[in-house]
């Protein structure tokens, strides 16, 4: 029993060492981009993982909403994070993903980093309650970044197999 539990808290322990890298995460525009009320333009660079898309109004309104939607590929199970930054030549009344609320920056910016998965894999940024004039626009910039499982998961693993093996002995020798 001794050598198993031995042989289990090295390998741990070697895991805990090794630094592990994950695949690439690729974010990508899913789908038709806006068009109500001017046109949009989006681009991916998987070199940098930054994805960009720029709105430019050819009429004026409000109370409109744009959905940009995009992807994470792979679709790992790890979570990645997501910066995001949208920096408005007009204005919106609210701003989410996947129905999570972004922060008003002030300034027409709008920011935050959420921690997405990749299921669903298509995930949602909507606009709403757009107020634009002739020649406004807004700017979106997006990275992603795998978050990866740091080592103190591993470390913590193997002192939990050691606990439960110092525990066990303690309880054979009070048995016997």
């Amino acid at each position: 029993m001794k050598k198993i539990l031995g042989t289990f808290l090295l390998i741990l322990s070697f895991f805990a060492v090794q630094n592990v890298s994950a695949a690439p995460v690729i974010l990508a525009w899913d789908g038709a981009l806006p068009s109500n009320g001017g046109t949009a333009t989006g681009d991916a660079n998987s070199a940098t993982n930054i994805l960009t898309g720029r709105f430019e109004f050819n009429t004026t309104g409000s109370a409109i909403d744009h959905d940009w939607n995009f992807t994470l590929t792979p679709a790992a199970t790890v979570k990645t994070a997501v910066s995001l930054l949208i920096d408005f030549g007009t204005t919106a009344t609210k701003v989410a993903i996947d129905g999570v609320a972004l922060n008003n920056l002030g300034s027409g910016q709008w920011g935050k980093t959420l921690f997405l998965t990749a299921f669903p894999n298509v995930h949602n940024l909507k606009l709403s309650g757009l107020g634009f004039e002739d020649g406004s626009q807004y700017n979106i910039s997006m990275r992603a970044s795998v978050v990866p499982v740091p080592a103190a998961i591993w470390l913590f693993g193997s002192a939990l197999a050691g606990l439960v093996g110092v525990s066990r002995r303690k309880a054979s020798a009070l048995a016997a």
